[in-house]
């Protein structure tokens, strides 16, 4: 099967995670990469094509940003989501690659080989880690956990997420930071996070946790259209109530700060 191939690169390539690295700056020191950033993301455009020949890329790295059509495959790469986290070895970094046909999200692999967690979903056949089928918590609002971030690379949309933040705080029960979203959609997919809102976000941090997500039976979407060339707003939810709740605030944000 195509995602079972897919699995085993994604495996492959993070042996490559565990060898000594380099580390640069893309644009600020709040966004690095590292050799192995690099090092994964070749090893998967190569081993890819290999099994979807046809398919085009749009991953993290600049080398892999194609044209293409609504109608084209498409592998949607992360190569290492969270990159700060790895380079700080907090063992919160993932290999995150999504496979869109016709525009679709078909198929979601999200990898953590530092505790040997595959998260897995194709469309129409539920979510899973490793082999276990896994579904969203149905914790009301006032017992949830919310994962959220706080523009790092994008600073002076900060205030945005502060308020968020501090408008749902009482609504809650805690909040959390773990520095990659791919990771913290598929903590929601298997009942360990409850929300999650991300002001600037690029497809390739959450296109394979968007699938993972909703085949767990959760809700998530973007404010406003999603976009392939510029950031997306994310949030997402276990239930929809909680859901609609985060919705409102974040609007709600976006409309006092952007006047």
């Amino acid at each position: 099967m195509l995602i079972e191939e897919i699995i085993k690169i994604v495996k492959d390539a993070s042996k490559l995670m565990k060898v000594d690295f380099s580390v640069e700056e893309k644009g600020s020191s709040s966004n690095l990469v590292t050799s192995a950033d690099k090092n994964v993301q070749e090893y998967l455009h190569i081993e890819l094509r290999k099994i979807v020949h046809e398919a085009k890329f749009f991953a993290e790295e600049n080398a892999l940003k194609e044209t293409f059509g609504k109608e084209d495959k498409i592998f949607i790469i992360d190569p290492i989501d969270g990159t700060a986290n790895f380079v700080h070895k907090l063992g919160l970094s993932v290999i995150s690659v999504a496979l869109m046909i016709d525009n679709e999200i078909k198929i979601g692999v999200i990898y953590n080989p530092f505790t040997d967690e595959c998260f897995y979903a194709e469309k129409g056949k539920g979510a899973y880690l490793n082999d276990t089928r896994i579904h969203v918590s149905n914790r009301e609002l006032k017992y949830s956990l919310l994962a959220t971030s706080f523009s790092c690379y994008e600073k002076q949309y900060a205030n945005i997420c502060f308020d968020v933040l501090n408008n749902l705080y009482p609504l809650i029960s805690d909040m959390r930071r773990l520095g990659s979203c791919a990771l913290e959609l598929c903590y929601i997919a298997a009942g360990r996070l409850d929300l999650y809102y991300e002001y600037c976000l690029q497809i390739y941090d959450f296109a394979a946790g968007y699938l993972i997500l909703k085949e767990a039976g959760g809700y998530i979407e973007t404010i406003g259209n999603l976009s392939f060339t510029s950031a997306n707003q994310l949030i997402a939810a276990n239930r929809l109530d909680n859901f609609e709740i985060l919705k409102k605030q974040v609007i709600e944000s976006n409309a006092k700060y952007q006047k």
